[in-house]
């Protein structure tokens, strides 16, 4: 397991990775998870659902454009939880 946080402007807070844990890949996709949470205000899960959910190939292209776009900083799969601060 990785877990990657970011701040409001999607910069890396800190990365922690469990022993074991590949180093190449894994801690791309956290960050691409978490990234999402900051851009969309929702869950990666949520950002994913919010495209496929009717099987409208329309939204589907949109989605996988804002991966382009981002050059692959966001992540259309669940993982990313977003967590706000109360301060």
């Amino acid at each position: 397991m990785t877990v990657q946080v970011v701040d409001a402007a999607g910069l890396l807070v800190v990365c922690k990775r469990m022993d074991g844990c590949a180093p190449v890949g894994i801690p791309k996709f956290a960050f691409a998870k978490a990234y999402t949470c900051i851009v969309t205000k929702n869950s990666s899960r949520v950002f994913r659902d919010k495209y496929t959910a009717t099987n409208d190939p329309g939204k589907y292209c949109q989605m996988t454009s804002m991966v382009a776009i981002s050059k692959g900083k966001m992540a259309p799969f669940p993982g990313g939880v977003l967590v706000k601060s109360q301060g």
